[in-house]
Parts: structure tokens; C-alpha cells; sequence
């Protein structure tokens, strides 16, 4: 039996809560001991005023207001600006959750979208992979149904046309964590992005060495916006500020995203096109 919105948003949250509750523990301990959770609940008023809230450590909820009150003191060291809005995000859609609201489908494809990002961000792999496949098997339901939609409407057979360009990449695998292809910038992006966080000391003396073609000129990562032609800005889990060359073909950002994996040593398996 097929499941409801309302039953994946809870998957979701529940693999949320399985993927963040080692993270938070582990940064929380290094900063306050093995008593973080009370240390943390005297830190906060928990909305306060009132009685404290529980303490839960394997609750999806108190992991996202950790988070979120901990912030500027440890978690923006280790996660993003962008990070930080998803936890705002399923903060809202957990409400949302356990008061029993209703999820339209893009409301669930949204949630599971959010919680899947995050989950990489903190480098939950097994359980970013489980709502992936959620989130691919909510996609299909969807295109299923718009597709059956659109056979009612049509006044008549389709007619099958030449592809006229190269269908895209229907995913990749990045270090491990299964990935949705959403744009070459966007497997671009997450590379850099990915590759910054493992080398953070030496990424930008190294990284902008690289070029499109031998001999080229043209600058692709930098720490000076003004050196690139189109640029996007990037922040580190250092909070070093790089920027990358955002005007590119799908081609050129796969064989850059190749490039740059070489020149820090990782193989061509650390990224699976499929």
C-alpha cells in the first residue's frame, strides 16, 4: 500500500532525527561534556518563561533547536549558511508533523528535499540515501500522474518526435551519499563545495590552479570575485569565502568537477554519473 504524504514527511523527520543525533552529540560534547543536553537546556529558555522542555536527544525536534540555539557557538563552524535556513525549515515542517497537518505532494517533495541536504551536510549518508528514495519515488508518483493528466487532455495519439538534445544525468554519487541531478552547476557547486570541506587549509592555493583547458587563462575558482568572469560565492566550514566560475556548460562542469577531484587526490569513483 502506497504511502501518504503525511506518512513520508514522518519517515523524513524520524531519519532526521536517526542522521543528526550523532552529530549533535559528538560537537555538543566536545564543546560542553557528556551533560550537553541539561548544559544546553540552561543555556536556552526553550521558549521560555515556563517549565523546561524535555530533554531528548534522539528527538528530531530538540536536535533542530540545538542547532539552531548553538549556532554562533559551535554548529556555524561546522555547517552553512544555507544549513542553517533548512534548519529553520524542518523546524516549521516537524510542527507541522506532530499536529497532524496535511502535505500536498510538493509540500512532501519539498521537506524531503530540505531534510536530504541537511543530512549530507552533516555527513549522514545511509540516511540522506533513505530519503532520497523517498523523495525519487514521490517524483515518479507525481510525473506518473501529470503525465496520465496530460493523455486525458490531449485530443489525440502523441506522436513520437526526435530528441533533439542529449537527455540529462538522471543522478550521481558523490564521495558515497547518492545525489539528485538537479543542473551541472549544481554537481559543480557540490563538489567544490564537498572538496573544500576536506581539504579547507590548502583548497584555495591549490584549487586555482585549475583551468578548463591547458594553458587557459580564464580563472574558475578564486578568493577574489573580481578574477572571475561570472561569479557565485561559496562560504567554508572555515568560514573562508571562495568564489567559482558560474557560467558553464553541463560538459564543462562535469569535467571540471573531474579535474578537481584528480588535483586533491580523489578518484574518478568519488563521482558516479548516472
Amino acid at each position: 500500500m502506497a504511502l501518504s504524504n503525511y506518512e513520508r514527511v514522518g519517515k523524513a523527520v524520524q531519519l532526521l532525527a536517526e542522521g543528526l543525533a550523532p552529530f549533535v552529540d559528538r560537537e555538543c560534547r566536545a564543546k560542553f561534556g557528556d551533560d550537553w543536553p541539561a548544559v544546553v537546556q540552561r543555556r536556552d529558555t526553550w521558549g521560555g518563561g515556563g517549565r523546561p522542555r524535555k530533554v531528548n536527544p534522539d528527538d528530531a525536534q530538540f536536535l533542530l533547536k540545538v542547532i539552531w540555539a548553538e549556532w554562533d557557538t559551535i554548529f556555524s563552524k561546522k555547517l552553512s549558511r544555507s544549513d542553517r535556513s533548512y534548519v529553520s525549515e524542518l523546524q516549521e515542517v516537524r510542527n507541522d508533523w506532530a499536529h497532524n497537518n496535511t502535505f500536498s505532494i510538493d509540500d512532501a517533495l519539498r521537506t524531503l528535499d530540505t531534510a536530504q541536504r541537511l543530512l549530507e551536510s552533516v555527513a549522514a549518508g545511509t540516511q540522506a540515501n533513505e530519503v532520497g528514495k523517498l523523495h525519487q519515488d514521490l517524483l515518479r508518483q507525481k510525473c506518473e500522474q501529470m503525465f496520465s493528466d496530460r493523455r486525458k487532455d490531449a485530443p489525440g495519439p502523441v506522436l513520437a518526435g526526435r530528441v533533439r538534445h542529449r537527455p540529462a544525468p538522471g543522478g550521481y554519487a558523490l564521495f558515497g551519499v547518492d545525489r539528485r541531478w538537479r543542473s551541472g552547476i549544481g554537481m559543480w557547486v557540490d563538489v567544490v563545495e564537498q572538496v573544500c570541506y576536506r581539504h579547507e587549509r590548502d583548497f584555495l592555493e591549490r584549487a586555482e590552479g585549475l583551468r578548463l583547458t591547458p594553458g587557459s587563462r580564464r580563472v574558475l575558482i578564486s578568493g577574489n570575485s573580481e578574477n572571475i568572469n561570472r561569479s557565485k560565492e561559496l562560504v567554508c566550514r572555515n568560514g573562508q569565502r571562495i568564489y567559482i566560475e558560474y557560467s558553464l556548460t553541463r560538459d564543462e562542469c562535469i569535467n571540471l568537477a573531474y579535474q578537481l577531484l584528480e588535483m586533491f587526490g580523489h578518484p574518478p569513483s568519488d563521482l558516479e554519473i548516472h
